[in-house]
């Protein structure tokens, strides 16, 4: 209500000054009904008076008095909820680090909740355990930096009373059973660990930082095995509703975001604990939704694992062909995993070899047409010249899928899009054998709805099938690209070729020569020319970068050594890639580009 009343900034500052004077008076009459009443609805408005008061900002120190009625009002059915209520404003106080003694003081009252929690889970409360859970992470989660502070300060008290609390929020996480079915409080935990490791990772101090990795580490090891167990496919489904299946789902999601913060938080750590599991998960031949688990998870590193990983991947990657392929969401979900890795398999080839041949044979599979042509979309477009060997292994393949009517048209232009990346790397004669028989049909098709006069025909029916023919050959064009002749040319010839002409690519893709609207699209040679000749490509662009003129004046020094930085990483995403270029491209024309990074959809 305070907020939003319209006063000067003067009224306003003098409104709060008098109504901070009146808060004794008030918390008098609050102690005076606390002592009174036990009534369930003169209590409920006596919690929403104070939620409404810590909400105006009155400091929590002027509360402390009431911590114990507060929590143990958890304990009475009839004021269960509104004490709840007031409990989550309390946590989400801006003092929080201000008074870090006061609010530290509050965490062996939430460790207590456990009881609650335990008493719930044990006469089949749902709502009320969620309810305990809320509480517990919503401490966690705003006070993530407080947990830190009390985990390595020399009092012991402090240090046990952070683990036991990290040992709570585990057990909430782990909670048993079927998500969302038997159980709905593991969801609410995450929010809490992705907290905890922003805190551990934004710390400056390289010292204090190695401390903290080693004082949370075993914890977030802990949870790795926990999301796996979580994330499991049930064995079986029938005990889902369409409805429980689609949260269940999104559950999966916010498993593998989790996933993707340890991966942040652990680096290399976080796949090789995930290759021990698979390992384990092998040997004993455990049942194929834990090792689909375990696949999905590998996936979400697919960002955060370096492009010369050489220990824990291969071991991954030698044990997809042990896998219990015994149903196809295991086989969907490897084959997704090997589109994520497209560029660190074009890296370990030897590796890639083993896998191209599962993503060609899933193509015939309608159960698995989708993830088998998203996985071998990347790796050719990735890997060009390598997968252009099996373009007689999938050219009869792809031939009979776009042939077959029943295929979705998002899996026909996927396909259309590998045929032609691989194409790419043929002489012209190859390009032009193989487009005679992929376009002519589709032609054919495209003057055939042209013609059509029946004035019945559905005309939405007509243009959908005009734009998905359109869409067909503009895919298989733009995926041939000009480069058809380049495998007639030795490799060293290329090299050379392409270390002449790259000192011209920074000004006309990135520079202020090209249209603004087509950065994205010509930021692509740059990108491609980093990836398969990064020495030459670095050195010509740094050589060019060197030149404070080049593209243009405007870039300052530490606009050019950004762009290098992003041009030589080898974790560089092509979208992030494509945000740098854009940064570079508007400070060339004197303007301030605003985007975000590209998020890792496949279409």
């Amino acid at each position: 209500m305070f907020s939003r009343i319209v006063v000067s900034k003067a009224q306003r500052a003098s409104i709060r000054a008098e109504l901070e004077s009146q808060f004794p008076t008030v918390l008098s009459y609050i102690q005076f009904i606390i002592s009174t009443y036990n009534q369930a609805d003169i209590l409920g408005k006596m919690f929403s008076c104070l939620s409404k008061w810590l909400e105006f900002g009155i400091s929590i120190v002027k509360v402390e008095s009431l911590f114990d009625y507060l929590f143990n009002s958890l304990n009475n059915e009839t004021i269960f909820d509104d004490a709840s209520n007031c409990i989550i404003v309390l946590f989400t106080s801006p003092d929080a680090l201000k008074y870090p003694s006061i609010f530290s003081h509050l965490l062996p009252y939430v460790l207590q909740l456990e009881l609650i929690l335990d008493q719930s889970l044990m006469i089949g409360d749902k709502e009320k355990a969620e309810w305990i859970t809320k509480l517990i992470t919503q401490f966690g989660e705003n006070l993530a930096q407080l947990i830190i502070q009390m985990a390595i300060t020399p009092n012991q008290q402090s240090q046990t009373l952070a683990h036991r609390f990290c040992c709570l929020v585990m057990k909430c996480t782990d909670m048993k059973g079927q998500y969302p079915v038997e159980e709905t409080c593991s969801e609410l935990t995450f929010s809490f660990w992705y907290a905890l490791q922003e805190e551990v990772t934004s710390i400056d101090d390289d010292d204090k930082r190695i401390i903290l990795l080693e004082l949370f580490r075993p914890y977030f090891e802990r949870l790795i095995e926990v999301l796996i167990s979580k994330g499991q496919l049930p064995d079986n489904e029938s005990i889902f509703t369409s409805e429980d299946k689609e949260t269940f789902r999104c559950y999966r999601v916010d498993i593998t975001d989790t996933m993707m913060c340890m991966h942040n938080v652990l680096s290399n750590r976080a796949i090789e604990v995930l290759a021990n599991h698979l390992l384990l998960a092998v040997e004993q031949n455990q049942s194929w939704q834990r090792q689909e688990s375990i696949i999905q998870l590998v996936g979400a590193g697919s960002e955060y694992v370096p492009l010369d990983e050489n220990q824990i991947l291969p071991r991954i990657f030698s044990l997809l062909p042990k896998l219990n392929f015994c149903n196809s969401s295991i086989i969907n979900a490897t084959l997704m995993v090997l589109g994520q890795y497209s560029s660190w398999l074009g890296h370990h080839q030897e590796t890639l070899q083993n896998c191209v041949h599962l993503c060609i044979n899933a193509l015939s599979n309608p159960e698995l047409i989708q993830s088998a042509s998203i996985a071998l979309k990347e790796l050719t477009m990735e890997n060009r010249m390598y997968m252009s060997k099996y373009l007689n292994d999938i050219f009869p393949i792809i031939k009979n899928v776009l042939e077959n009517v029943h295929v979705q048209p998002n899996d026909r232009i996927r396909c259309v899009a590998i045929i032609g990346y691989i194409l790419s790397a043929y002489a012209s004669k190859i390009v032009i054998d193989h487009l005679n028989i992929l376009l002519a049909p589709e032609v054919n098709k495209l003057l055939a709805y042209l013609s059509e006069t029946n004035v019945d025909q559905n005309t939405i029916l007509r243009k959908q099938n005009i734009c998905t023919t359109l869409s067909f050959i503009s895919v298989l064009i733009t995926t041939i690209g000009y480069c058809g002749d380049q495998s007639d040319v030795d490799d060293n010839d290329q090299q050379q070729k392409a270390a002449e002409n790259i000192s011209e690519i920074p000004e006309v893709c990135i520079g202020g020569a090209s249209p603004r609207h087509l950065v994205d699209t010509l930021s692509l040679p740059l990108f491609t020319l980093s990836k398969l000749y990064i020495d030459c490509t670095s050195n010509w662009v740094q050589q060019c970068l060197n030149d404070p003129n080049f593209p243009t004046p405007s870039p300052k020094r530490h606009h050019r050594e950004a762009l290098i930085k992003a041009l030589t990483s080898e974790r560089t995403s092509r979208a992030n890639f494509k945000d740098h270029i854009n940064t570079f491209s508007s400070t060339c024309r004197g303007i301030e580009y605003s985007g975000t990074s590209s998020n890792r959809n496949h279409s």
